[in-house]
């Protein structure tokens, strides 16, 4: 494992980078039948109008050039319109060029009626 001056200089490029994509780069988008375009580190994807079983999940795919693999992401998710009881992240995978955030009903006896959600995500770029 280094150590040393080498250590934080990974360390500091990284987080100029972070801070860079921060500030420079969010963006907005509306998702078709679960996919949406939007190569933006921080931005916010609207769902298309969907129902879910009390229990099933949503899956938003996001082609996003600027995901890699290694990256990390976080995503917050509200309601938009429609009607859901319940309503969690369940899962944010990043891949190559690809950025994919499973929604789940967390309501066991209510289905989702026509909502649409608000998804917000940032990513920070892997060393």
């Amino acid at each position: 494992m280094p150590t040393g001056p080498e250590v934080n200089n990974d360390f500091n490029r990284n987080q100029r980078l972070s801070m860079q994509g921060i500030a420079s780069e969010i963006g907005a988008a509306t998702a078709t039948s679960g996919t949406a375009t939007l190569s933006d580190l921080m931005g916010k994807v609207t769902t298309d109008a969907s129902s879910a079983a009390a229990d099933a999940t949503y899956t938003l795919t996001l082609t996003n050039t600027k995901v890699a693999a290694g990256d990390m992401a976080f995503a917050s998710v509200t309601l938009s319109s429609g009607t859901a009881a319940g309503v969690a992240v369940k899962d944010v995978l990043c891949g190559s060029e690809t950025l994919t955030i499973v929604l789940v009903n967390t309501d066991a006896d209510t289905a989702w009626s026509s909502a649409a959600f608000i998804i917000s995500y940032m990513v920070i770029k892997g060393l």
